[in-house]
């Protein structure tokens, strides 16, 4: 059928017979007929020798010790090579040509180089979706920026982020990616057994291609690996391993990116913990061989980056913070630093680094690496201050959506972002929202998320200045009648106090318009406002515990929903399981666990053991006659000496200075504790300043906090020990 198309390419045909003589015989195995190029046998040609190493595997192909160099195309092929190759990958390349047509052609005698053309011509044909799909997005958004058009409010941020996203990164990607239409992975076509033989077959040449067609390679097996044994991936990461100081810097980072989907050798994200020596043959499972070989490529790419560390900031800050995410833990905290101060000093001398996308892309690295790089985070509020001074100089334009969105991307920060969890890292439009804890609930991978707590920096008087200027520019707005212009103004100030500001203009606003307004847009979330007042409102300015408990579970801490639950037991008559503690308790202690478990054994070995001091995790303590009972992180007990028969007791909570910044619902705890008119001390461990120090430093500051501890309690009358119960939750026993 094809002997009419390659008549013309005898010059081809030759070089192919000169130079490619001994295919791979691991894939020489017959599939039915194929389509034989002229002069060609599609009988078995693998001598005896080579089929033996046929039975080893594709990762035993490559071992380091027989690794052959890269051959330049030019000095491998006869000089009318490039002439034929050409005229084949017209043909391969022609848009008439369908599928069957290209895997019809019988690649195992022909070259590496050609190999690769006709698998890029395959996934080409389910890739074809990919340039609609980012049209489909960019007219979207040119028909969403019309500034009087329906949803224009509701819908910028998130097409222009989109829209930004897909120009940005559309050419990044190393491979073709055959899966951007869904469609495509419900097909059968991956494990067709033509398909299967070409794409084997190239990566059992992939010690002939070029350094950058190899690296094309790995992109495409970034998407298919998944499919087929990843000892295919693993031989072509090995061959990369060996030549990662022949890669540029852009390579190297867009070579990361191939790889941040293979598991590294400790995962804490999954249950799952894959440990590479364990390699199983006889079950087929190979996938710890991948793991080790992504994680010595990832350990190159690192060491070579480290090493060109001055020359970083001349890109943008977006890439290197991409990077930094995506390689994985492995740096140390001081190499770490050098190349987060590359990322800062990226943001200095850049200027295009003040777009939307790019400082929204920044954030949402941030909270995915929990990183509270204070000069990053700083230059991000600055560029806050420098849009307000555009907005005074030029009246007209309206800065709101960015001002609201970069605000939003804050608070995400700070929070955690629980509603990206299940989503796309790379979604960046979510992180233009304010956070909340969507339909009520928690979602299981957000448990352990701490969020990023930089409350050391929302306290600084230069930045609750721009918060004031802020509010006093979205106030002074010409006022636009519509419910979805008013709510944005009230989600701008939910996300400022998520930050620890109170915005009262646009409270106040927020609370006449609710008292004007005869008809309300109805909605399952509650009304922004009262998300505020739970968390910057007074403390002492009690809300009904219905309303509370409706709208507690919509915040996105699980410690602040916790605190809130809590206080509706003391100021009600309701048992533990009604205010919804008791079905939070699992998750709190997940979120706290590790911290209150450092600060407790940290506490108990600065106490002398002869002073009868216990501290208890997670526990409560009540008296006979009192209905009230005390939760605490760390419970603080011990007999008094003085006094025979009187126990004295202390709370603790263990929390991040975020907790102590947003301050109502820790605050509204500790009030309702008192009000019972019990004198049981109740105090707060800052853990942001104990967890970055160093030990003597930590040791240092738990000796100042038991010192603080002891005098409160040796001042309190304490209580009856026979009319005290301590019990845990957790298992319900309780303890004397």
């Amino acid at each position: 059928m094809l002997s009419c198309v390659f008549r013309p390419c005898a010059g081809f045909l030759r070089a192919v017979f000169l130079h490619e003589t001994s295919p791979r015989c691991l894939l020489a195995f017959h599939y039915g007929p194929f389509t034989v190029l002229p002069g060609t046998s599609s009988g078995n040609v693998c001598s005896s020798k080579s089929s033996r190493a046929c039975s080893t595997g594709a990762h035993d192909l490559f071992s380091r010790d027989l690794q052959k160099p890269h051959l330049d195309i030019k000095d491998s092929q006869p000089s009318e090579f490039d002439g034929s190759l050409e005229s084949f990958e017209q043909y391969i390349h022609d848009p008439s040509r369908s599928v069957e047509d290209i895997l019809s052609v019988d690649v195992r005698p022909l070259p590496a180089i050609v190999k690769l053309s006709c698998l890029e011509a395959v996934l080409n044909h389910y890739h074809r979706s990919s340039s609609s799909s980012v049209q489909t997005t960019l007219q979207s958004f040119e028909n969403t920026v019309q500034p009087y058009g329906t949803g224009y409010h509701e819908t910028w941020p998130q097409k222009y982020l989109a829209a930004e996203h897909a120009a940005r990164w559309s050419d990044w990607d190393l491979g073709i990616n055959p899966f951007v239409d869904s469609r495509n992975t419900e097909q059968q076509w991956v494990h067709s057994p033509r398909f299967e033989l070409l794409l084997l077959a190239t990566a059992a040449s992939a010690n002939q291609l070029p350094l950058p067609r190899l690296l094309r390679l790995a992109g495409h097996f970034s998407y298919l690996w998944h499919f087929y044994d990843p000892k295919v991936f693993a031989s072509i990461l090995r061959l990369l391993t060996a030549q990662v100081n022949e890669l540029g810097l852009t390579d190297i980072f867009r070579l990361t990116s191939a790889i941040r989907n293979i598991p590294h050798p400790v995962d804490t994200s999954t249950s799952d913990v894959v440990n590479p020596a364990s390699e199983d043959n006889e079950s087929g499972n190979t996938l710890p061989i991948l793991i080790k070989e992504a994680n010595l490529l990832r350990t190159a790419l690192r060491l070579h980056v480290l090493s060109k560390v001055r020359g970083l900031e001349s890109f943008d800050a977006v890439t290197l913070l991409r990077f930094i995410e995506e390689i994985g833990p492995g740096f140390d905290k001081m190499d770490l630093q050098r190349l987060l101060h590359s990322v800062e000093c990226s943001l200095i001398s850049n200027p295009q680094q003040q777009s939307l996308y790019s400082l929204l892309f920044m954030c949402s690295r941030l909270s995915l690496l929990r990183l509270p790089h204070r000069g990053i985070l700083n230059r991000i509020i600055f560029q806050v201050q420098r849009k307000l001074r555009l907005a005074r100089r030029l009246p007209r334009t309206d800065q709101t959506q960015w001002l609201g969105a970069v605000v939003a991307a804050l608070a995400n920060v700070m929070t955690g972002a629980p509603q990206t969890v299940d989503q796309s890292i790379d979604a960046v439009e979510l992180f233009a929202k304010p956070p909340l804890m969507r339909n009520a609930k928690t979602p299981d991978a957000f448990i352990n998320n701490s969020g990023v707590d930089f409350s050391h920096l929302l306290t600084r008087d230069w930045v609750h200045q721009i918060f004031t200027d802020l509010t006093g520019y979205l106030v002074s707005r010409p006022t636009i009648e519509s419910d979805s212009s008013r709510n944005y103004l009230q989600e701008v100030a939910y996300s400022l106090a998520l930050l620890g500001y109170r915005a009262d203009s646009i409270l106040e606003r927020a609370y006449v318009e609710a008292n004007e307004s005869t008809c309300t847009t109805p909605t399952d979330r509650p009304p922004y406002p009262t998300l505020s007042e739970l968390l910057v409102g007074l403390p002492n300015t009690r809300l009904p515990a219905a309303t509370l408990l409706d709208s507690v579970a919509w915040l996105p801490r699980i410690e602040w929903q916790f605190y809130l639950r809590l206080s509706t037991e003391i100021y009600s008559d309701d048992q533990p399981c009604h205010s919804g503690t008791a079905d939070q308790l699992k998750d709190y202690m997940h979120v706290k666990s590790a911290g209150v478990l450092s600060v407790t054994n940290a506490l108990l070995s600065r106490v002398n053991p002869r002073a009868d001091l216990k501290l208890l995790n997670f526990h409560r303590l009540q008296l006979d006659g009192h209905g009230s009972s005390f939760f605490s992180d760390i419970l603080f007990k011990k007999e008094s000496t003085s006094s025979p028969g009187i126990t004295k007791v202390a709370l603790c909570f263990v929390c991040y200075k975020r907790d102590i910044l947003i301050s109502r619902p820790l605050q509204t705890l500790i009030q309702a504790y008192a009000s019972t008119g019990c004198e049981i001390p109740v105090m707060v461990f800052d853990y942001s300043s104990y967890a970055p120090v160093k030990q003597a430093g930590q040791l240092e500051q738990c000796d100042a906090f038991l010192k603080d501890v002891l005098r409160k309690m040796m001042e309190s009358p304490g209580v009856p020990t026979d009319q005290l119960k301590v019990w845990n939750d957790a298992v319900q026993s309780p303890t004397s």
